[in-house]
């Protein structure tokens, strides 16, 4: 949908403005007919370039698909631009997004005929965690003389999803998955597993499940999967409160260290297989999910894109307590209150703290 419409006077522009205002007060004063011609030759290509610009881009349409990056990674996308007039050929085609454009984010076009529908790949980065249902994209274009720039922005119904940005998980806070245990817990009867599929190994993970032939002939680990196997049970706590006392805008750096930290782990879970169940304290009732299809973990993803840190006040116990019966629990402080994994029956992992210089 087209927002706005403008003419822009470029540096170039204003420059030879003030020559041929210059030259038109010489002649004026002095009564130089050569001054005058100077000063009509020096303006004349800025009304020209002015007439020309007044249908330019007038029959421009943007089409923009839905986009989900991570926070502070650069992204492409693909911006559909297509001329809908009849006769009218527009030139030199500037295509940006000023909310995520960077010193590469501009795409251009040289020409687009009608009845044209170019492709062009738009380059972005998104700074920080966010969901927009609506996204603005600006084309603009100096052609032909360059001294008035024709500026159309658009408000184009698409969404960008900003997730938290993504961390590497020291191997020595996930004992769970890496420690050298085994990964799965076998549901065979017979007391036997057989050979499901394969799958990339991971640095992290034990190094007896590496299947060696087919390693070799890959040239990269490659890890057997087999069938009959339960995945592990783990859970998370994930709690947005503050400590009584601590103003929200408080150390907005270590709570965005720990929604990284909640993203990477949800990752590197559903990349094992393994069947999460997320707690989230200070969201209310949708604060539990369990998360074992990709689409779940799309859905707490969005989630994470959202949320904030919120006042102290009581957890739901009763949520936390169900975790009871998971091989694993991890407790992310993302508010900086840590009293509470001291109160519970059970043994839980805290996580953020004391990791890359990060603390509460």
């Amino acid at each position: 949908m087209l927002e706005d419409r403008r003419l822009v006077l470029t540096l170039r522009g204003r420059a030879l403005l003030v020559f041929g205002a210059t030259s038109l007060l010489a002649a004026w004063i002095t009564g130089n007919r050569e001054l005058a011609l100077a000063a009509s030759l020096l303006c004349a290509p800025v009304g020209i370039d002015l007439v020309f610009k007044l249908g330019t881009l007038s029959s421009l349409h943007v089409h923009l698909g839905a986009r989900r990056t991570e926070a502070g990674r650069t992204f492409s996308q693909i911006v559909e631009v297509s001329n809908r007039s009849a006769r009218r050929t527009d030139h030199d085609i500037v295509v940006h997004e000023p909310a995520t454009a960077n010193y590469r984010g501009r795409s251009m076009i040289e020409r687009l005929g009608p009845g044209e529908k170019v492709q062009v790949p738009l380059l972005g980065r998104s700074k920080q965690r966010s969901v927009v249902s609506e996204r603005e994209l600006v084309i603009e274009t100096p052609y032909p003389f360059g001294f008035f720039r024709c500026r159309l922005r658009y408000r184009v119904s698409a969404e960008l999803v900003t997730e938290p940005a993504r961390i590497r998980l020291p191997v020595r806070v996930l004992p769970t998955v890496s420690g050298g245990e085994p990964e799965f817990r076998s549901n065979d009867l017979l007391g036997g597993a057989s050979f499901y599929s394969l799958r990339e190994h991971q640095l992290d993970e034990d190094a007896r499940m590496v299947h060696a032939l087919k390693s070799a002939t890959t040239g990269t680990l490659v890890r057997k999967v087999l069938r009959g196997q339960l995945p592990r049970e783990l859970g998370v706590v994930l709690d947005l409160r503050r400590p009584p006392g601590r103003p929200l805008t408080a150390n907005k750096r270590f709570f965005e260290y720990c929604l990284s930290v909640a993203a990477s782990l949800a990752d590197v879970l559903y990349a094992r297989g393994h069947q999460q169940y997320w707690v989230v304290l200070g969201v209310g009732e949708r604060g539990t999910q369990r998360i074992s299809t990709n689409h779940d973990r799309l859905d707490y993803l969005r989630d994470l894109s959202t949320v904030g840190p919120v006042e102290w006040g009581p957890f739901d116990r009763g949520a936390v307590e169900s975790l009871r019966n998971c091989e694993g629990v991890y407790w992310i402080p993302a508010g900086g209150q840590v009293r509470n994994v001291d109160d519970l029956d059970f043994r839980a992992v805290v996580l953020g703290t004391n990791l890359e210089g990060a603390s509460p």
